[in-house]
């Protein structure tokens, strides 16, 4: 009786730590991969662009020839933000943050789990997710930052009446 105890809590065991094994490197790469993590520095680079882009027309101010004074401000802009761009090609490389994101992915999903998006990810439906998240999140966290923002100004006018209030009260 004890044997057979013995084998079933081993086989329960046994199949927990199989069923919760940590992913491995390369199922996690190809998730990521599927994912899109790869391109993503790409996105960020082509809205930097964007950026400064539309800093240089707003600057401009729609005039088709600036002063001298003015090309040289726009140049020095331009070439920094070149040198910008350099460094989030540099930071943000793939094979850079690939062992971070390797160790994010361990901690938090199980290679059961890690295979099954890897499923999901090369459905019609996964690889529109892949394609659509990103453009998704940056929206979701600007709209965010639209609504936020206004509140930490009321927080720091909030602290400033304080401030004074309290001063007004230390001098009396």
């Amino acid at each position: 009786m004890k044997k057979i105890l013995f084998s079933l809590l081993f086989a329960i065991f046994a199949a927990n730590s199989a069923q919760a094994a940590t992913p491995s490197d390369e199922s996690i790469t190809q998730l990521l991969i599927l994912q899109g993590v790869d391109k993503a520095p790409l996105l960020i680079k082509a809205q930097l662009d964007e950026l400064t882009d539309a800093t240089v027309r707003q600057a401009s101010q729609g005039r088709w020839f600036p002063s001298d004074a003015e090309k040289a401000a726009i140049k020095t802009f331009q070439e920094k933000s070149l040198a910008v761009g350099a460094e989030l090609d540099a930071r943000l490389n793939f094979d850079r943050l690939k062992p971070l994101y390797l160790n994010i992915y361990k901690e938090r999903f199980t290679q059961e789990e890690v295979d099954q998006l890897i499923a999901l990810y090369q459905t019609p439906a996964g690889k529109l997710l892949a394609a659509k998240m990103p453009l998704v999140s940056q929206e979701s966290s600007n709209l965010l930052q639209q609504n936020v923002t206004p509140l930490f100004g009321m927080m720091r006018q909030a602290a400033s009446e304080m401030k004074q209030q309290i001063d007004a009260a230390r001098a009396k």
